[in-house]
């Protein structure tokens, strides 16, 4: 039977509720505090330089003070390895990743697509060999030519390569609108998980700051340093608390109000001045400590949650006997048949 996307909101819900209820009882819930308006760090992914908002960007918050993270940057895989992180840091992430990542959820409506070369009429133009020919991919369908751009700084200026004195050049893309919005998952970790790509960036900062001073620096000489995108304040969206009656019902994002049943309504309540302290630069003040009650609520969550899982374990056992008992039905009668052969020899 299909997962609804009714079904799929549901999980996330259970998951953010649990994450909360758990940065509670082990006393890293980064809302437990107080915190200056100057000393909020907005988590953010350094090889794009966009922000994560809502629910997302609390779940950042919960892993950097469970972890103790010096900074709030993160990244995928795939993100770490364009940043410069090497092969050895990936594998080794690789190996004990769970308690690691953080699963991003989030509504695709658009996509990112390569743009294609295209002649008079609009039709693509094949990628030809050396022999003039049309070069065919490993499925058999026929390549074709992209658009190439020039690759930009973080101040939106042409990289120049100093060898050829030209830009250095990457694939056009563009944003294309989805049939119908998908229900997407990121993994992500934070930086410090890579800690080439970290050390790098430190150093970008640095020179960040200097030339900002009013200093020469040749930026060139830094690893790097293009790739490394500050923090967008342009994309830094105020977090969603509610969303509007009038939403697009499958586009919905799970936000703070789709939560708040699940929650004890202190906890409600803490969340709520945090994020808007984040929203409008302000400091926050735990607005109430935590009571006897709510402790109770903690406890409940995390005990429905590990029920949860303990009769989604089993379901996966009950699902594989049936797989098990064919198996070694099947192997019965050969065996079987090869004692039989046996004797007649």
């Amino acid at each position: 039977m299909p997962t609804t996307y009714e079904q799929v909101r549901e999980s996330i819900t259970t998951n953010i509720v649990a994450t909360i209820a758990t940065s509670i009882k082990n006393k890293y819930a980064p809302f437990a505090r107080d915190v200056k308006a100057g000393e909020f760090q907005r988590a953010y992914n350094p090889s794009n330089g966009n922000s994560w908002e809502g629910l997302n960007s609390l779940m950042f918050d919960i892993k950097k003070a469970e972890k103790n993270y010096p900074s709030n940057e993160w990244v995928t895989i795939k993100d770490a390895a364009y940043l410069g992180a090497p092969t050895a840091e990936i594998d080794m992430l690789k190996s004990s990743w769970q308690d690691k990542a953080v699963k991003v959820q989030y509504i695709a409506k658009k996509e990112v697509v390569n743009v294609y070369k295209t002649d008079k009429d609009g039709k693509p133009l094949p990628l030809l060999d050396e022999n003039g020919k049309p070069r065919m991919g490993k499925d058999g369908n026929p390549l074709y030519q992209f658009e190439m751009t020039p690759q930009l700084d973080a101040q939106g200026n042409p990289v120049i390569d100093h060898k050829t004195n030209k830009p250095y050049m990457k694939i056009k893309t563009e944003l294309r609108d989805l049939p119908q919005p998908v229900l997407k998952t990121d993994i992500v970790y934070n930086i410090a998980e890579f800690p080439s790509v970290a050390q790098a960036l430190e150093k970008v900062k640095e020179a960040r700051a200097e030339l900002e001073a009013g200093k020469n620096i040749n930026t060139a000489e830094i690893k790097n340093f293009n790739k490394f995108k500050p923090l967008n304040k342009s994309t830094e969206y105020k977090h969603i608390l509610s969303n509007s009656k009038d939403y697009q019902a499958d586009c919905k994002k799970v936000v703070l109000q789709d939560i708040k049943a699940q929650l004890n309504p202190v906890t409600a309540e803490q969340l709520t001045h945090y994020f808007n302290a984040q929203n409008f630069n302000r400091d926050y003040n735990v607005p109430k400590g935590f009571n006897e009650q709510q402790k109770q609520d903690i406890q409940r969550i995390l005990d429905n949650q590990n029920s949860k899982e303990q009769d989604s374990k089993k379901q996966e056992v009950q699902k594989e006997q049936p797989k098990q008992e064919k198996q070694t039905q099947a192997k019965a009668p050969a065996t079987k048949k090869a004692k039989v052969q046996g004797k007649g020899r």
